[in-house]
């Protein structure tokens, strides 16, 4: 099991490799325990819109192959995803 400090580092390297530390930063306040800092830190990574649409994307897809769908046409389907109209 790890330990809480090394699971803070880790979410800070991707905070920082999604840049998104600065955004972290101006949230975080003085005297903030650990756990809530990655506590913050991880709602700030989930926030990031590309994992969202990554997400969505695959939840279509396996929605259209449940639904019957050949694997060709649900992963055409589900690159429609996020595309303006």
């Amino acid at each position: 099991m790890k330990s809480i400090e090394v699971k803070f580092n880790e979410v800070c390297s991707a905070l920082t490799k999604a840049g998104q530390y600065d955004e972290f930063q101006e949230k975080v306040g003085s005297g903030m325990p650990i756990e809530a800092k990655l506590n913050l830190a991880e709602s700030i990574l989930n926030e990031n819109p590309a994992k969202k649409l990554e997400t969505f994307k695959e939840q279509q897809y396996q929605a259209a192959l449940a639904s019957g769908m050949s694997e060709a046409e649900a992963k055409q389907m589900a690159s429609f995803c996020g595309q303006g109209r």
